[in-house]
């Protein structure tokens, strides 16, 4: 019997985005098999037009740029835009809109 110490917690997950140069259905096939090889790799997405993908998992980014690297796609990691559009909509605007108080109108 395993003792009660032995039981793993909570996987913790995270999402890296990666700028992949994809220029083919061949090409997003390899990226997607490379990173599904890789133990903790728990899905992936990739965007072909934008040359975006995004890997979810218990994985290191370093990890997997360097398995990318290795297999001649070489990667980069993007700046995660989200957190920087939360705060922009959170900030308080600086403009200030005044209305007229009279409104005339010449025909």
């Amino acid at each position: 019997m395993a003792a009660a110490t032995d039981v793993p917690g909570p996987l913790k997950y995270q999402t890296w985005t990666l700028r992949v140069p994809i220029h083919c259905e061949g090409c997003e096939k390899k990226v997607k098999k490379i990173l599904q090889k890789l133990d903790g790799v728990y899905m992936t997405t990739i965007d072909a037009q934008q040359h975006k993908v995004t890997v979810t998992g218990s994985i290191d980014a370093q990890t997997l740029l360097h398995k990318l690297a290795k297999s001649g796609k070489p990667a980069e990691l993007c700046a995660d835009n989200s957190v920087k559009n939360e705060n922009m909509l959170e900030a308080p605007s600086s403009t200030k809109v005044t209305t007229p108080s009279t409104i005339t109108s010449e025909f």
